[in-house]
């Protein structure tokens, strides 16, 4: 990697009638919140809590840096405890404002909220099938569907980028949240290469132009192992 600062400029857009896209690209740098107790013991948290671990708080101060090396101008949480420690984390660095937006909490998992991924799979191995399989509507027992969880991510993305337009804008949400909206189709343009497996501990850069929400850059940049081969930040 470089050893100047890496600045996300976003993707050259242009409207669907092929003229210059007149409105400000917002830009979105996506992230997962630290680990906490239950990630530990491989729990589903839910839209319940568990407090991050020492090794979390330290890889979100970690993360507070390495982002450090790009501009933002502000940060969007999900508004769940682990997400907001997080966040609180990564702001006591880079010092800008931080609010809460509950679109962008976990996906409920209703019934299965506090089981073991183990446990899931012992006793529903059926539905946990599905689940894998990636049906958007698919939910957990008296859960949420995939498919809402995206819509709802979406909004809060698209609200974000109308009340801050032109912005570039932190958000941490949950791992769930982040693969909702990484693997829809509606996210994804065009692209000759194809678009990756999203990686954990990565970056994911979004940004939402006057056609919508569309992923910009899979896997930009590795918040937890910079020696990881990443691309340029345009």
């Amino acid at each position: 990697m470089s050893e100047e600062p890496a600045v996300w400029m976003g993707s050259d857009k242009k409207g669907i009638d092929g003229s210059p896209d007149q409105q400000p690209l917002t830009r979105f740098g996506v992230l997962r919140h630290a680990r906490t107790c239950w990630n530990e013991i491989g729990r589903i948290q839910g839209q319940q809590n568990s407090p991050l671990t020492e090794k979390g708080r330290q890889d979100a101060l970690a993360c507070g840096k390495r982002l450090s090396e790009s501009r933002w101008d502000r940060i969007l949480c999900s508004d769940l405890g682990r997400a907001i420690e997080t966040a609180q984390i990564i702001r006591s660095v880079l010092d800008i404002p931080l609010a809460q937006d509950a679109r962008l909490r976990e996906m409920d998992w209703g019934l299965w909220t506090g089981w073991t991924l183990a446990d899931i799979r012992t006793h529903f191995p059926a539905v946990w099938e599905k689940a894998s399989a990636g049906d958007w509507h698919f939910s957990a027992p008296e859960g949420e569907r995939y498919i809402d969880v995206h819509y709802r991510s979406t909004l809060a993305l698209n609200d974000a980028a109308t009340r801050f337009a032109g912005e570039r804008i932190l958000v941490v949400c949950h791992e769930g949240t982040l693969k909702c909206l990484y693997y829809h189709p509606s996210v994804r343009r065009a692209s000759a290469n194809g678009y990756p497996p999203m990686l954990s501990g990565c970056l994911q850069l979004f940004a939402v132009d006057a056609n919508g929400l569309f992923l910009d850059q899979p896997n930009a940049v590795d918040l937890l192992e910079p020696g990881r081969p990443e691309p340029v930040l345009r």
